[in-house]
């Protein structure tokens, strides 16, 4: 048998090794999922400016709503044609399960908006 460190065996350290391994794989390739988002996600803080230094058409939308899920990747479609440095228009997305007080501040009382 081969000696273990720390009273851990060869076979638990390469366990913990596989899934470290698989933890770096998984946030990687959440980071690649939210690069694909093209509309712009506001909180409270970034949408009162954006809006405005520009015209904006924003989603506000519930990440439950049915209707918000099958809008969602045409919005951000739309986000890759229109978020552009020449565009006059921006495309922007406001998930109101998060930012509660910004949806009410915009009356937003079904989904999506």
């Amino acid at each position: 048998t081969e000696s273990s460190q720390c009273g851990v065996d060869w076979r638990t350290r390469r366990v913990y090794g596989n899934m470290k391994c698989l933890s770096v794989l998984i946030l990687a390739l959440a980071a690649v999922a939210r690069a694909d988002e093209d509309a712009t996600a506001f909180d409270a803080d970034t949408f009162e400016e954006a809006v405005a230094n520009k015209p904006h058409f924003v989603m506000f939308f519930a990440p439950w709503c049915g209707h918000c899920k099958r809008l969602h990747p045409t919005w951000n479609d739309l986000g890759k044609k229109y978020n552009t440095e020449e565009s006059t228009t921006a495309i922007g997305k406001v998930d109101c399960t998060q930012h509660t007080a910004l949806c009410s501040s915009q009356d937003v009382t079904g989904y999506p908006t």
